[in-house]
């Protein structure tokens, strides 16, 4: 089973808005990602849309890192 962490904390700039999420462009990389709907908020009232940033405004993200655990062989 792979091992999830966050990465550091990154700007990035809210690129479109969708039913189940917001597009969003990182500032520094220009990678571009989509912050599923239950990631917006830890409240699930403020996943509502008309609480997310506008398009163009800036945000703070983390990504998910994702990290196949060391095996041991024997």
């Amino acid at each position: 089973m792979e091992e999830i962490r966050l990465g550091p904390i990154e700007w990035g700039v809210v690129t479109a808005h969708h039913p189940w999420g917001m597009g969003v462009r990182l500032e520094e990389s220009g990678d571009e990602g989509v912050i599923v709907l239950d990631s917006i908020h830890d409240d699930f009232l403020r996943c509502n849309g008309e609480y997310w940033p506008e398009i163009g405004e800036r945000i703070r993200v983390r990504r998910y890192l994702y990290r196949s655990p060391i095996t041991k062989c024997a």
